[in-house]
């Protein structure tokens, strides 16, 4: 098993965001275009 690219902890950490609901523990991935995003990529919420 490889080492995720990121931890929640790591981007809650740099955004000084929150997670609600269900939260994956592991980030393998980022985009900035949400058009390359699968079905279950982190996304941010804007609200």
């Amino acid at each position: 098993m490889t080492k995720p690219l990121y931890t929640i902890d790591d981007v809650l950490a740099a955004t000084g965001g929150r997670a609600e609901g269900v939260v994956a523990t592991e980030i393998n991935s980022i985009s900035i275009d949400s058009r390359e995003l699968g079905p279950d990529a982190f996304r941010r919420h804007q609200g």
